[in-house]
């Protein structure tokens, strides 16, 4: 069987797949843990060890926040416990199979550039990502641009365009360091702050349809952005 995880900043999501048909044998999810990367290390293993209970693991590939740094530690990752650890080096001392880890918008931007969405591209696409945070991936001539230092795509740690408080709220300090990244507004988390600051927590839920129309504009300004700047780069 092999693996795969889906590790953000709400859950922990594990698949096993018959290694021959690629069939799904079995689904386990769990909270993500980050109160400290000892509790959050366990419950990975803790999903690796639901899904090994349907067969014996072969490999494991994950998908994840953040991206491993040339120094072979966690960088970018908006579960902060991961930052600065040696999270592969540490999954392989608890279970001897190969272990695999890419970006989660990288995974994603290249899935779709090869059979979804972007299939019919000629040879690149961006895929934007939103969940608890908000990051990229990118395709050009047919590989993944990671950058010289892995942190290719980071859309979400470009400045918010055209930040205006009496739109987007009060002024943020991201857990990266800089003010107002377009991750700290445009992303779950970033849509609830905003939301709470204008009106009552308790209410998101419901008003959360018409609240959204206002969450568009800083959401296409930014991937606007990317496009432009990409654009550029492929005509050169």
């Amino acid at each position: 069987m092999i693996v795969g995880l889906d590790i953000g900043g709400t859950k922990i999501e594990g698949v096993g797949l018959d290694a021959n048909n690629y069939e799904t044998l079995v689904v386990h999810r769990e909270p993500t843990a980050k109160n400290s990367y000892s509790e959050f290390l366990a419950a990975v293993m803790s999903v690796i060890d639901a899904v090994s209970q349907h067969g014996e693991i072969e490999s494991i590939g994950i998908g994840c926040c953040g991206s491993v740094g040339n120094d072979g530690l966690m960088q970018g990752a908006n579960v902060s416990v991961l930052n600065g650890e040696d999270f592969i080096g540490d999954i392989q001392k608890q279970i001897d199979v190969p272990v695999a880890i890419a970006n989660d918008a990288d995974c994603l931007a290249l899935s779709e550039y090869k059979d979804g969405a972007a299939k019919q591209a000629t040879n690149s696409c961006v895929a934007v990502i939103i969940g608890t945070g908000c990051g990229a991936g990118v395709v050009i001539n047919n590989g993944l641009v990671t950058g010289l230092n892995k942190l290719g795509g980071e859309l979400g740690h470009n400045p918010l365009p055209n930040f205006n408080p009496e739109v987007d709220g009060h002024p943020h300090q991201c857990y990266c360091g800089s003010m107002n990244c377009a991750e700290s507004f445009v992303s779950g988390t970033g849509f609830a702050r905003t939301f709470a600051e204008k009106y009552e927590p308790q209410i998101l839920e419901r008003l959360w349809p018409s609240t959204k129309e206002g969450m568009k504009e800083p959401l296409s300004t930014s991937i606007c952005i990317v496009i432009s700047s990409l654009e550029l780069w492929v005509q050169l």
